[in-house]
């Protein structure tokens, strides 16, 4: 017949799972929690940005890039929107703040026109900042100026295709297959002539 067997559960306390007993019964668990005083299961952290390399098991999915300027992991992105120009009546050209590009690949531009007093139109430009001088490249070309009241899509996106508005209000305008490639992004507008438009710029940057 088998011997007896006994255990030590995780508080220490010796248990006896006896030959003639069904094991079904007696199930210990005994889980250490350190060895030689080393947390195996350390305690999860919040995840934030700029997370420094870890030097125990994470426990969390993280979802992290590295970044190389920094020495530090940011977390991914996704589809992220906000203002570029609040609405106002403009009569020179104006660019908005800068983007931080963390890991998109495009970008959707939306110019929502609400007066149109003159012809010589607006035109929204995307450019990639040079890291050295601070000057721009513009990555969206050949734009027709908007003229006239309404809503206007720019979309620049990889392989970016597909039907584009006529002369409408509402419609995306101009589709450029292009990567969104820089960290620093500026979108502005330019004016044709010094007439007084009121409009907004918004945006949505695309993973």
């Amino acid at each position: 017949m088998a011997d007896n067997i006994a255990v030590k559960d995780q508080a220490g306390t010796t248990r006896t799972i006896r030959a003639t007993d069904n094991a079904a019964v007696h199930v210990y668990h005994s889980v250490p929690s350190s060895a030689g005083g080393v947390a195996l299961y350390p305690a999860a952290a919040a995840l934030s940005d700029s997370i420094a390399n870890p030097t125990v098991p994470p426990q969390a999915a993280l979802g992290l890039l590295w970044d190389p300027v920094g020495a530090v992991w940011v977390r991914e992105r996704c589809n992220h929107e906000g203002t570029l120009l609040a609405s106002a009546a403009r009569t020179v050209d104006t660019d908005a703040a800068n983007l931080t590009n963390l890991n998109h690949r495009g970008i959707m531009v939306i110019l929502n026109v609400t007066v149109a007093s003159g012809t010589g139109g607006l035109t929204p430009k995307v450019r990639v900042v040079d890291v050295i001088s601070g000057l721009t490249c513009q990555i969206n070309p050949n734009i027709t100026a908007i003229i006239g009241t309404g809503r206007f899509g720019f979309e620049v996106y990889p392989g970016a295709d597909g039907p584009v508005g006529g002369s409408g209000t509402g419609w995306v305008m101009q589709r450029t297959a292009a990567c969104l490639a820089g960290l620093t992004i500026q979108v502005g507008i330019t004016v044709g002539d010094a007439s007084s438009y009121t409009y907004s710029l918004s945006y949505c940057l695309l993973v």
